[in-house]
């Protein structure tokens, strides 16, 4: 048992090791600005008479997430990642894309319901995650390119609201994280992003903490260099 423990510990610090290879303002830039994505869109729809009120919760669908497409391509570009709108092949629709030597990622909406759900339900919603994710990264190999090289890491922004219903409590950004499927894509491993927030200032406190103390000089020398120093 203390192996498996261990062995899964090991797994997610090698996971991190790829997370962390990117910008830590990457993550806190693209969080911040998907937060304000879910307020800003909910309150031009609740707003907008052109659109129907029961189609409404539709269109905050689709708003939010082609802004999100666009926040994580720009973000991407700002901190100097490949960041690029990939056709899958299934359905010849571009997705968001960025990745450096390590890591390659995407984001994706999730139902609000989805971790407060039933076990069964639980890997229902797993399963089509994985099953996305499979069908982004077969695509994105169809052609020789240095974003489509692999990777050893791939992982998925996943966001959701804190409920269902059309309204501003409701439709507030509720959880963002980090899904990154296992090879097999039967399961994944998922990171908040305080968890990668976290690791950030804990390996910057551990590589301070290595850092050499200055050494002192001996008080006689002190007393040597005051003496020699000229008096004003």
């Amino acid at each position: 048992m203390s192996g498996s423990i261990s062995s899964e510990r090991r797994r997610r610090q090698q996971m991190l090791d790829f997370i962390l290879t990117l910008p830590e303002a990457f993550w806190s830039e693209v969080a911040s600005r998907i937060r304000a994505v879910y307020d800003d869109s909910f309150a031009e729809l609740d707003a907008d008479p052109s659109v129907s009120v029961p189609q409404k919760g539709d269109a905050l669908l689709q708003r939010r997430f082609f802004r999100c497409e666009n926040i994580l391509n720009e973000v991407g570009q700002r901190f100097g990642v490949s960041s690029t709108f990939e056709p899958l092949a299934q359905n010849n629709r571009h997705i968001a894309y960025v990745s450096n030597e390590k890591v390659g990622v995407t984001q994706a909406y999730v139902p609000p319901d989805a971790g407060r759900c039933a076990e069964r339900g639980y890997r229902t919603r797993k399963a089509k995650v994985n099953k996305m994710w499979e069908s982004v990264v077969q695509s994105l190999f169809e052609e020789e390119n240095k974003v489509r090289e692999p990777k050893a890491l791939y992982g998925i922004i996943a966001h959701s609201p804190f409920g269902r219903a059309f309204e501003a409590p409701h439709q507030r950004l509720g959880s963002i994280e980090l899904v990154v499927p296992r090879e097999n894509m039967e399961s994944v491993e998922s990171f908040s992003f305080e968890e990668i927030s976290a690791e950030y200032r804990h390996r910057a406190e551990e590589q301070a903490q290595r850092q050499p103390t200055p050494k002192r000089a001996p008080t006689w020398k002190e007393n040597e260099d005051k003496k020699d120093s000229p008096k004003k």
